[in-house]
């Protein structure tokens, strides 16, 4: 067994849900495993106890990590009050009794008014401190890409901390994009007006970051062209647990026999929404002329609501499902048909997990090392789309072999062991000592 020191590292994200579902869920949940491997971590957790999986969350990743520590903005003494009031099993059950209920009720409106009345806490302070009480070193900003001001703030307070930042796409291309469809002139002037503002955001971050991560060597290239200080780009992927699907579960109940499947999260002129309309109007109607009975499955927050007015006794628009794969392991195949993005698809990754077959755009496939026609077929007009969509419903053997092919590609490039080893090389290029990941 190797000697070697286990550093001590600090990560700090606003985003945590478990169980994770949907990709940012996924990059915070599956980054902190992977460096559980290689350090001792202690997650400062900047969102709200509850909304973040509440006690079920906190004992999964205290099983992982060095510590697991809610920020007083959005949890630490709120759920030190929460637990010890009502009870880790109590407040996150979801069977309490009525009595239970309304003293969740209560408790909520008591931390409003004392939200309002403390005011907001200096979220930047607290990662200082806690780093300085667990002697570490390296603050890892999950999601920094939304964390400007907290990171600012760190480096500020604490010029002698290393600070990564770790993204999970390059969020000035995935707003700036949606240009390329958009016409109104008021809709694009707020596109361009936030665009220019993360374009300043990632120039002024990469003056003073150690690190940034980036999902792709594509994302890799855009923070290169900016790093003017000579601060390290290097890689963290999204990746999968690939132990998370190996016990597929039951279809769900009444799922169509084929079956098309697509999972995101959606808002209102959002990439998601945009890929599904384009898919609903100029795809389903190809796909059906040559493969009718296909129902058409949509999952993700938001959808039901965004897709509201959509009316089709072939379409099922689900909204929020705890999880996609009573949907995604049963169905005849998975469809990426996105036109704006960044960073890299889960969509893809989970599919490949599961041995399903994929049908992306170029773009929804970008940063991910596909072939076209061994991994995923790829189609950028209604008719190639349709056209692929079809192939792979009408082959069982085509739909096999691709699923079995994007398998092989995410065990080999896209799993936990392999997060580990770039995170330990992120580690080590940051002056400290590091195990191999077990």
């Amino acid at each position: 067994m190797s000697n070697e020191k286990r550093p001590a590292v600090v990560f700090t994200t606003p985003l945590l849900a478990h169980p994770p579902v949907g990709g940012p869920a996924l990059r915070v949940e599956n980054s902190i495993l992977a460096l559980a491997r290689i350090a001792d971590v202690h997650v400062h957790v900047r969102v709200d106890w509850h909304e973040a999986g509440g006690a079920d969350a906190f004992r999964f990743l205290e099983r992982h990590v060095a510590g697991c520590h809610p920020g007083s903005s959005r949890g630490r003494w709120r759920s030190t009050l929460r637990r010890a009031a009502a009870g880790r099993v109590a407040w996150s059950s979801d069977n309490g009794g009525a009595a239970v209920r309304l003293f969740r009720r209560i408790v909520r409106a008591c931390l409003r008014v004392a939200d309002r009345l403390l005011g907001t806490p200096d979220e930047a302070a607290e990662v200082v401190a806690l780093a300085r009480s667990k002697s570490a070193r390296v603050v890892w900003f999950g999601y920094g890409n939304i964390s400007f001001d907290v990171m600012r703030r760190v480096r500020a307070l604490a010029p002698d901390l290393k600070l990564v930042c770790d993204t999970d796409s390059v969020w000035s291309r995935f707003v700036l994009r949606e240009l390329e469809i958009e016409a109104d002139p008021a809709r694009r002037a707020e596109i361009e007006a936030e665009g220019l503002t993360k374009e300043r955001e990632e120039r002024e971050w990469m003056q003073f970051c150690d690190v940034t991560t980036a999902v792709s060597p594509v994302d890799a290239e855009y923070y290169e062209s900016l790093n003017t200080a000579g601060r390290r780009v290097m890689l963290f992927r999204n990746v999968i647990n690939l132990a998370t699907y190996e016990s597929p579960p039951p279809p769900a109940p009444g799922l169509a026999a084929r079956s098309i499947f697509l999972a995101g999260s959606f808002w209102p002129k959002s990439p998601m929404e945009h890929a599904a309309r384009w898919f609903l109007d100029r795809v389903l109607p190809r796909v059906r002329e040559s493969c009718p009975g296909t129902v058409f499955y949509i999952a993700g927050k938001g959808s039901d609501e965004v897709l509201a007015d959509v009316e089709s006794l072939d379409v099922r628009v689900l909204g929020r499902v705890d999880s996609v794969l009573p949907y995604l392991c049963h169905a005849g195949v998975a469809v990426v048909p996105l036109f704006f993005e960044s960073g890299t698809r889960f969509k893809i990754l989970e599919a490949g997990a599961c041995r399903v077959p994929v049908v992306s755009t170029t773009l929804g496939a970008e940063g991910i090392e596909v072939r076209h026609g061994e991994d995923i077929l790829l189609g950028d007009t209604p008719e190639d789309f349709a056209a692929c969509v079809v192939e792979v419903l009408s082959d069982a053997g085509l739909g096999r072999r691709l699923g079995t092919n994007l398998h092989a590609l995410v065990a080999r490039d896209y799993s936990l062991a392999t997060l580990a080893g770039e995170g330990r090389e992120i580690l080590r290029a940051l002056g400290e000592t590091v195990a191999a990941p077990h």
